[in-house]
């Protein structure tokens, strides 16, 4: 499926905020990209789409710039884009428009999820590496194979356990309209590049599993699952089971 047409079916706009599942993975974000970003820094959003991060960091003083692949994202941040933010459409294949160590934090936070061959994702990781700072910090997101296989079982797809949308052996999802990335195959993707792993935390855990239970929650108990979340975030063995994960680097 090509990308314009995913996103005819999928609204970026309301993409973090259609429910709590989906803020539970806006919240944690943030609570790591708040760490590492100071007002002053420059941040550039690679597949900002519609603008979220980077317009919530450029509010706080931050330098932005933000590009999609999408002339339709593009179009929605002209009409919303804080003064000063810098917009452009781009490949996250090839930035060439953005000068090396330019960027205190760059944010990779869509491409590994569309990019279907391993070169075209590492064309992405290298590239946004590039542009980022020695010693800046690099945001990359990627969906775990693991956490679809269960969504699709119990939540989007009756027919799948009994269809060919997996593989028999590995249990991995065929690849549609998502590209999936383990937490090994995220790890040895940027197993070459010379960083620093500061963090690989799922954004949102469990949540999209249990959505209709934190949609049923009051807010003291909604609060109480994302406190949770935060402090079980980093385990290890919880990692491969959220639907996104975010592996944070320091660029060396």
């Amino acid at each position: 499926m090509k990308l314009e047409d995913l996103y005819q079916r999928f609204d970026e706009d309301k993409r973090l905020f259609r429910n709590r599942a989906a803020k539970v993975e806006w919240i944690t974000t943030n609570r790591f990209i708040e760490q590492y970003i100071q007002d002053g820094d420059t941040l550039v959003d690679v597949a900002a789409g519609t603008g979220a991060y980077a317009f919530r960091y450029a509010k706080k003083g931050v330098q932005v710039y933000a590009m999609d692949l999408l002339e339709k994202h593009v179009a929605k941040m002209r009409k919303k884009a804080p003064s000063g933010v810098s917009l452009r459409q781009a490949d996250a294949r090839d930035l060439t428009h953005v000068s090396a160590e330019t960027a205190d934090v760059t944010l990779l936070m869509g491409p590994l999820y569309h990019l279907k061959e391993d070169t075209d994702k590492k064309k992405a990781i290298d590239e946004a590496f590039r542009i980022t700072k020695t010693g800046g910090v690099v945001f990359m997101a990627h969906i775990s194979p693991r956490a679809v296989f269960v969504t699709e079982s119990f939540l989007h797809n009756p027919e799948f356990l009994s269809s060919d949308l997996y593989d028999k052996t590995t249990y991995r999802p065929k690849e549609l309209a998502f590209s999936f990335l383990s937490v090994k195959d995220m790890r040895k993707m940027v197993s070459e590049i010379d960083h620093e792993r500061l963090h690989h935390f799922a954004a949102d855990g469990l949540s999209e599993l249990l959505t209709r239970s934190l949609e049923a929650f009051p807010e003291e108990k909604f609060q109480a699952w994302v406190d949770f979340h935060l402090h079980t975030c980093e385990e290890e063995h919880l990692l491969g089971f959220s639907n996104h994960l975010v592996y944070v680097a320091r660029k060396g």
